[in-house]
């Protein structure tokens, strides 16, 4: 397999790929997975490709994903653009005691505007600010929201910050 060289960033701005991962499915709508199918890492290179080991794959027996990397660990897209972010994040008290509800509008497009096909949100919080780049199990505290809004207990007595990331059904995050 080849593919172009990444260059600019979803953004358009300049970006280093540190490398690409190759995941295969058996269905065109899998969804990859550093552990389970992925089968191999390239480093980049002015013309990136990958040789499956045992030769080429028909179609009717396997899909291949390929995603660029960068050096803070950001993935581009797979199989489509990312879902586009929250842009908003309302908190107001729960209807259960000790505890305020946060609420979010529906995603339903990628960042370029096209339809998206949205599997749930994480929700991240902390003392301090929680920007997309420090996202991590560190500072998950809720996985598989399916719903737009997830009642957490009231930090009533000190700050608290939280962000709402999207998931899409191909395991695409979104980039705020």
């Amino acid at each position: 397999m080849t593919w172009s060289r990444v260059n600019p960033s979803i953004y358009g701005n300049p970006t280093v790929v540190g490398h690409y991962n190759i995941y295969r499915g058996s269905s065109p709508t899998f969804v990859p997975s550093n552990s389970l199918n992925r089968i191999g890492q390239v480093s980049d290179s002015p013309s990136p490709s990958f040789l499956q080991s045992g030769g080429a794959v028909t179609p009717d027996n396997g899909y291949y994903l390929v995603s660029a990397e960068d050096l803070d660990g950001y993935a581009s897209g797979l199989g489509g653009d990312l879902p586009a972010g929250i842009l908003a994040l309302d908190v107001a008290p729960s209807p259960t005691a000790g505890m305020i509800r946060l609420s979010w509008p529906s995603v339903t497009l990628t960042g370029i505007g096209q339809p998206a096909r949205i599997d749930h949100y994480r929700l991240y919080g902390g003392s301090t600010p929680v920007p997309r780049s420090s996202i991590g199990p560190a500072v998950l505290l809720q996985d598989n929201i399916l719903q737009t809004f997830v009642d957490v207990p009231d930090p009533a007595a000190q700050r608290f910050y939280y962000n709402v990331i999207v998931q899409d059904e191909r395991g695409n995050l979104s980039p705020y």
